[in-house]
């Protein structure tokens, strides 16, 4: 079985079919998201690992397009890396290659035997694109948290044959968390690669306290006076969809690299 070391910072098994395209449509940014499940009495294990890889990034300091987020939610550890394009996923050695030469490919190595070593405490990993939708995401004038540690997420998937109510709806999603305003940016996905049917908000914020108390959702749309607004939205939203998820998860901060900055 082949082992590759994608941007992502985290071994995955090959079998991927390759994704090159000789025209892409414009698009908005992508985001290569993988989810791994840990056995939980490795968990620690794990993260020291993504950690070990990190520190390796840092002494070799790595250009900013190898950055990635790591996340974790139960026993699920998540890896977020913002790509160019498509095309950028095959090349599955360009990570391994930017240690070449530099203060960090030792400990890299070192990182790739541990990797190796403890292959069994971690199973396959799911691999998606997700493509961020402005008109259906919410950004603050001005930063209101000074420090991302966590996200709420939303998922749902839409029913065949409703994707141009879904997107009618899910841009007055957006303009919605537009006009409500608040501390917390929101960011919308597609799915483009992996469970295409499924697209994912995400809320992120600097603590759970705050976000489902002073600052929750409920009291600003109250404030406002716009809760029968929103309700009527959840009412279309609802006809579009045949199922939804959320999740809470806890941004990693000390096994992430760089920024998502692309």
């Amino acid at each position: 079985m082949k082992i590759r070391f994608v941007p992502l910072a985290v071994l995955l098994l090959l079998g991927l079919t390759t994704l090159a395209q000789a025209q892409e449509p414009e698009r908005g940014q992508l985001y290569e998201v993988s989810i791994m499940k840990v056995d939980p009495g490795s968990l620690m294990t794990f993260i020291e690992n993504v950690t070990m890889v990190k520190q390796a990034a840092e002494a070799a300091n790595l250009p900013a397009q190898f950055g990635w987020q790591t996340w974790l939610r139960d026993f699920e550890v998540g890896f977020v890396s913002a790509i160019p394009n498509m095309a950028w996923l095959d090349d599955d050695q360009a990570f391994m290659a930017a240690f070449a030469g530099t203060p960090g490919e030792e400990l890299f190595a070192q990182a790739v035997e541990k990797w190796e070593a403890d292959g069994g405490i971690f199973g396959p990993a799911s691999r998606e694109v997700w493509e961020q939708e402005t008109t259906w995401s919410y950004a603050p004038e001005e930063p209101g948290i000074a420090e991302i540690t966590g996200a709420e997420m939303l998922e749902f998937w839409i029913k065949p044959g409703m994707e141009e109510e879904f997107e009618a709806v899910a841009a007055e999603v957006g303009t919605f968390l537009t006009e409500l305003g608040g501390p917390y940016p929101t960011n919308g996905f597609r799915t483009v690669m992996g469970d295409v049917a499924k697209v994912t908000w995400a809320t992120f914020h600097d603590g759970r306290e705050d976000y489902f108390g002073a600052n929750s959702f409920e009291k600003a749309m109250a404030g406002a006076g716009k809760v029968e607004e929103w309700q009527a939205i959840v009412e279309r939203f609802a006809a579009c969809v045949t199922k939804s998820r959320s999740s809470g998860m806890e941004q990693l901060i000390d096994a992430s690299y760089g920024s998502l900055g692309g």
